[in-house]
């Protein structure tokens, strides 16, 4: 007997082992993501950044996630919610059955404390602005019911959507500084496909599929991602063949990665604009229309697409992203006529002096072009911008600033030039924190202290209307009046590059790469 199963688990060996040569490779059984850096914290409350959102999206479940059409599809959620007539209240019912990490069920309360501790001034968290008009939330069985303040269309995709649902009996007890400094964020606990295994200071971090995960159990057993430090070193990892995947690949990278052998680039659409943002009011040189006007025509957006993207994007015309069709219908933007940027100039009296620069009233025409954070992608944006800029008469000096230094000043409502920055969108393209006069900082992200009565009406009337062509409407009369009078200079939609080898099934959405669907992803090779 004991030589039969003997035989047998030999029998078993080879067959495992067999191939061309008598023996085949072992099977891959994890797949490795490089990422730039490492998060300090997997707390949804505060954790920020692309590499944060895409693990949370490992992690953690949501209530629902967007849809291709724009519509939640329900995860931790057993169906849509029901909203009442006058659309101020939502009430969720909620899947059976789903266990935490730890083995704990999940109930009402967790969805509870989540949304009130996502809503607390106290918590900071920078999900707080897409509960401002919550009223309450509370359980009611096995579903959840959130009263809002006013009818506020945002809220379903913006609030309930791909935010992710955290524990009551873990967290539930802490709130302020104490919720933020809880060891929660470096062991999360969430009902996800993965969990975290082993995480090794800034460089590494492993992922195992969840025993307990309610939904289809992934292909690959396991995931680690890796911090790389930049672009090139992401790119000579995936050269070596020390990551799988890399993702946020910028375009300047796109010819080293085509080098590599067996290497896939995929690139998908990115709802996500890039802009030129002007500190408005006070007597700012940026005040006349004539000049933003002006900015529009000097600057070779269609150039800095092809040149600097590698045509890896598309000019951008809106503060909505096509990614957003249902309501993405923009006007036509001032094209590229240098010299109708000089007559407006001269128009608003700034006139060509010494070395080509304009001057109005004795004054040049001078100012720094921020770029804030790292990568050379905007960098060389900011350049290609500048340059243009300079031939009708406009100094811009070009300068990169830490991220640090640009929240500050963000935060104080004050930047000191012009700025080139992106903007990442949520599913709802509802602009307010952003646009509307009322958003002006601190109590929003205006900035730039732009005031346009035409906005403002557009916005209001979008946000409270749950009806899709009332919001379309809304939105078309908004798009029209920022080419009208522009707050901001929409440069390029980029696109999502993802660079891989070993890995089939590999998607991507205008919001996220698809790794909570690892579920459809496979290793080969």
């Amino acid at each position: 007997m004991r030589r039969t199963v003997a035989a047998l688990l030999l029998l078993g060996l080879l067959a495992g082992c067999a191939g061309p040569g008598g023996f085949s490779a072992p099977v891959r059984r994890t797949l490795v993501v490089g990422v730039l850096s490492l998060p300090g914290s997997l707390n949804p409350l505060y954790a920020t950044g692309r590499t944060a959102t895409d693990l949370e999206s490992l992690i953690f479940s949501p209530l629902y996630r967007v849809g291709k059409g724009l519509e939640p599809r329900p995860v931790l959620a057993a169906s849509p919610p029901r909203i009442s007539p006058g659309g101020r209240t939502y009430t969720v019912p909620l899947r059976t059955g789903v266990r935490w990490q730890d083995g704990q069920p999940l109930t009402a309360q967790d969805v509870v404390f989540t949304l009130q501790a996502m809503r607390a001034a106290r918590n900071a968290s920078p999900l707080e602005a897409d509960f401002r008009y919550v009223r309450s939330v509370s359980a009611v069985g096995d579903s959840v019911r959130i009263r809002l303040t006013r009818p506020w269309a945002p809220f379903l995709l913006d609030a309930l959507t791909d935010v992710p649902i955290l524990p009551a009996h873990l967290l539930g007890h802490l709130s302020g500084q104490a919720l933020a400094d809880s060891p929660f964020g470096r062991h999360p606990v969430g009902t996800g496909p993965y969990r975290v295994v082993r995480w090794v200071g800034g460089t590494r971090l492993e992922l195992a599929a969840n025993p307990r995960y309610f939904g289809r159990r992934p292909n690959i057993p396991r995931v680690v991602f890796r911090a790389e430090g930049s672009a090139r070193g992401e790119v000579a990892a995936l050269r070596a063949g020390a990551v799988d995947l890399i993702a946020g690949l910028a375009p300047q990278e796109l010819s080293a990665v085509h080098a590599v052998p067996g290497v896939r680039v995929r690139a998908f659409s990115r709802a996500a604009y890039a802009y030129l943002g002007f500190p408005l009011g006070t007597g700012s040189p940026f005040d006349p229309v004539a000049v933003r006007r002006a900015f529009y025509h000097a600057i070779d957006r269609r150039a800095i697409v092809d040149g600097v993207l590698a045509g890896q994007g598309t000019v951008a015309d809106s503060p909505v992203s096509p990614a957003q069709a249902p309501f993405y219908a923009p006007g036509r933007a001032p094209g590229y006529d240098p010299a109708r940027a000089a007559i407006l100039l001269r128009a608003a009296g700034w006139r060509r002096g010494p070395g080509g620069i304009r001057y109005r009233k004795g004054k040049p025409f001078r100012f720094d072009l921020l770029v804030p954070g790292g990568g050379t992608t905007r960098l060389e944006a900011a350049r290609l911008a500048a340059r243009d800029l300079a031939a009708v008469g406009l100094a811009a000096r070009v300068r990169q600033i830490a991220w640090s230094a640009f929240l500050r000043d963000l935060q104080a409502g004050s930047i000191p030039g012009v700025w080139l920055a992106e903007w990442t969108l949520p599913p709802d393209p509802d602009p307010s924190l952003y646009l509307d006069s009322r958003a002006v900082s601190p109590y929003g992200m205006n900035v730039g202290r732009y005031a346009d009565p035409t906005v403002d009406r557009a916005i209001s009337a979008e946000e409270a209307s749950l009806q899709l062509k009332t919001r379309q409407q809304a939105f078309r009369t908004l798009e029209q009046a920022v080419l009208t009078d522009p707050p901001y200079v929409f440069l390029y939609y980029p696109r999502e590059l993802v660079a891989y080898r070993g890995v089939t099934g590999v998607r991507g959405t205008p919001f996220l790469l698809d790794y909570y669907r690892l579920d459809r992803w496979r290793l080969v090779g």
